[in-house]
């Protein structure tokens, strides 16, 4: 069974009663006081490397959080407590794509291609990754469409 089966399978069993239990309010679907699971996922590669993330299932969503801290040290935390320490996790991706789609805007094409992916990834994270991404997406219509418009001789 690989990594990734593992985890999957861990997650659909998640559920409450089960001694992992945690109440957070969910930054994800802004549930306050949501029941929610924890879960350690430790990879390995050839017992050389070992990398461990605790991860936290928001019964309410069913969201997939990041822990910055073991799942044993989480037992005990209010849920204001829990505030800082489990997040909505972003891929370094996205995170990519969104400072490239302001940086190649106003390349004609290639801006609106970079920009269209970062908004398609990042249309559903609030802050920053979707303002950049809406905002390369925007102004990188205007030097593409420049591009195409026929000029006279």
């Amino acid at each position: 069974m690989s990594t990734r089966d593992a985890l999957n399978a861990l997650q659909s069993q998640a559920g409450a009663g089960d001694g992992r239990d945690l109440v957070i309010n969910c930054p994800k679907c802004r549930t306050q006081g949501a029941k929610a699971v924890a879960y350690d996922l430790v990879e390995s590669m050839d017992v050389v490397i070992r990398h461990r993330t605790t991860w936290i299932k928001c019964l309410a969503c069913g969201a997939k959080l990041y822990s910055k801290r073991k799942a044993e040290d989480l037992a005990g935390l209010s849920a204001e407590q829990l505030e800082k320490i489990v997040v909505v996790r972003i891929s370094l991706i996205s995170k990519l794509f969104a400072v490239l789609s302001i940086l190649t805007c106003i390349i004609p094409f290639f801006g609106l291609v970079v920009s269209i992916i970062a908004t398609l990834l990042n249309y559903r994270h609030r802050g920053w990754l979707r303002w950049f991404s809406l905002v390369g997406l925007i102004i990188s219509i205007i030097p593409t469409v420049l591009f195409l418009i026929p000029r006279g001789h």
